[in-house]
């Protein structure tokens, strides 16, 4: 049965120290600063961030994947402030062009191979022509809703998110979203509410295909959530004021019981990937770093809807 305080100790014992800084600032009054002065260590000169901050690969050079990673840290952290230097550093990255062609930000690069990795982060004969919106539509909201519009780089960051969510609407009613570039859209989507949208996106068009795109993601039976890669309600929405909560409400609930009847004896959650690869000893590294993490996302999911578990 559910135990706070159990998460909490394999939290202390087990998280890297940016993950502890993340727990202190959501649930003991820490302050953000905490949280950015540890994901500093993570940022190269250029900007980017590298060294292992996603856990599933331990490129230490910057790559726009693990610059997508530290953006999440700056959303969850409200620091969209321009001259904070790791928003600038991000910012100063992302114009600079590097693994940027064609509109896209590369989803995998070839610097990722030297590297213990998944096997998803594997770079391919092609990889810069993978036209991924996954972190591609993200990034470009971040920068539009960090950067000034006199910067240098605004236009193309508008641009390039204008055509991808284009690109988007234009997709066939029918046709399947993966559920990672779905988590993006809607990164970029709360991004333009925020800023009070940009030309040549059609902000209620936008949310109405994200609707449905995600409702018909999201896996409605709870026997194949933790047993199988599958999205749930969780992935999409954080709180009350998400966009599909309404939606979801009474599944997200079913989720927050199933949530705490999932935390095991030593108060964790399974991880329910593998990474495929010759690197055990690296990928049991991993998985502890994603159970902290996968903990912290689990209190903050609880905190906000325990109150809807029937008791």
């Amino acid at each position: 049965m559910y135990d706070e305080q159990k998460a909490a100790a394999f939290i202390y014992r087990n998280a890297r120290p940016l993950d502890l800084a993340r727990y202190w600032y959501h649930f003991e009054q820490g302050g953000a600063e905490k949280v950015l002065s540890i994901l500093a260590y993570y940022q190269n000169t250029d900007g980017g961030f590298g060294h292992g901050l996603e856990p599933d690969f331990w490129n230490p050079g910057s790559t726009p994947i693990a610059t997508w990673a530290a953006v999440k840290i700056l959303r969850e952290t409200q620091t969209f402030d321009q001259e904070h230097p790791l928003t600038a550093g991000v910012l100063r990255y992302l114009a600079s062009g590097v693994y940027f062609n064609g509109g896209y930000w590369f989803n995998t690069v070839p610097e990722n191979d030297d590297y213990p990795h998944a096997v998803w982060w594997r770079a391919t004969e092609d990889y810069d022509r993978r036209k991924s919106e996954n972190p591609t539509v993200s990034l470009a909201a971040f920068f539009l809703r960090s950067a000034a519009k006199t910067h240098p780089f605004y236009r193309r960051a508008a641009e390039t998110l204008a055509e991808c969510v284009a690109d988007y609407l234009n997709m066939g009613p029918v046709t399947p979203v993966e559920s990672h570039v779905l988590n993006c859209f809607v990164e970029a989507y709360e991004d333009l509410v925020a800023i009070g949208g940009i030309a040549g996106v059609n902000l209620r068009a936008f949310s109405a295909k994200l609707k449905k795109d995600c409702l018909r993601a999201v896996e409605k039976d709870p026997s194949r959530w933790g047993v199988e890669y599958v999205p749930r309600p969780s992935n999409f929405v954080k709180d009350r004021e998400s966009l599909l909560y309404a939606d979801l409400q009474q599944l997200v609930s079913i989720e927050a019981e199933w949530i705490r009847q999932q935390q095991d004896k030593a108060g964790i959650w399974p991880i329910t990937w593998s990474w495929w690869t010759d690197y055990p000893q690296e990928e049991a590294i991993s998985k502890r770093i994603w159970q902290a993490y996968l903990a912290i996302d689990n209190l903050l999911f609880l905190r906000n809807f325990n109150d809807t578990v029937k008791q």
